[in-house]
């Protein structure tokens, strides 16, 4: 097989995933603080939260980063 071949054959190689639903992330310093996901569910730091209170510490957390609180 030449080398020009397994190029061909490297670039076929496609990974195929179910689209990711929309959702709203809250960023600070390249990491997500908050995610809102479009079923409901809210992240805090990538985990699962049950709390409002988890909610407003994410927030203050990101206006604190970015010196607005």
């Amino acid at each position: 097989m030449t080398e020009k071949t397994e190029d061909r054959i490297n670039a076929i190689n496609v990974q195929i995933v179910p689209p990711k639903e929309p959702s709203l992330s809250i960023m600070l310093e390249n990491r997500e603080i908050l995610r809102f996901e479009s079923n409901g569910d809210v992240l805090y730091e990538g985990n699962l939260i049950d709390s409002d209170r988890q909610i407003v510490e994410g927030m203050k957390k990101f206006l604190k980063g970015h010196n607005l609180y």
